[in-house]
């Protein structure tokens, strides 16, 4: 169970930095 939040949880975090790179391509680069 823990592996699964854990994979979710950086599914998550991935998705958000995925995100905020789409809205702000500058500040990536």
């Amino acid at each position: 169970v823990a592996l699964a939040l854990s994979i979710a949880y950086v599914h998550c975090v991935c998705q958000n930095f995925n995100w905020h790179q789409s809205r702000h391509p500058v500040l990536f680069g």
